[in-house]
């Protein structure tokens, strides 16, 4: 059997603390709850949406942004080049993006803000 010298043992440590952290970004989680209604947001990178708060304008590349407000749900990813990509769902039934799945969007965007998501506006 080998024996790791005392002095690597918090060298490997180190390592494995920072190989297990998954994607190596911080995660901001902002939940509420108020009577029976729970909203929770979670992003990492930075988030910016529109002038005129209506739509997300961008995510750092690689970065996911997800809201939930009960049954309704928005998780919205970016590629290596900030390209992105919606998914959201309305009372658990799917949505696209378009006027129906726009106005979803700014729904959530306004409660998103009030809550304090994001890193510019």
């Amino acid at each position: 059997m080998r024996i790791i010298p005392v002095n690597l043992l918090p060298f490997l440590l180190a390592i494995f603390l920072y190989a297990c952290h998954g994607n190596h970004r911080k995660v901001t989680t902002i939940e509420t709850r108020e009577n029976d209604n729970k909203i929770t947001i979670k992003y990492n990178g930075t988030v910016s949406f529109t002038s005129d708060s209506s739509a997300i304008e961008g995510l750092s590349p690689l970065s996911t942004l997800s809201y939930r407000n009960n049954d309704n749900a928005l998780r919205v990813s970016s590629n290596e080049q900030g390209q992105l990509s919606f998914e959201m769902t309305e009372n658990g039934n799917p949505l696209l993006l378009d006027a129906r799945g726009k106005a979803f969007v700014a729904k959530a965007v306004k409660v998103m803000m009030e809550n304090g998501a994001g890193g510019s506006r």
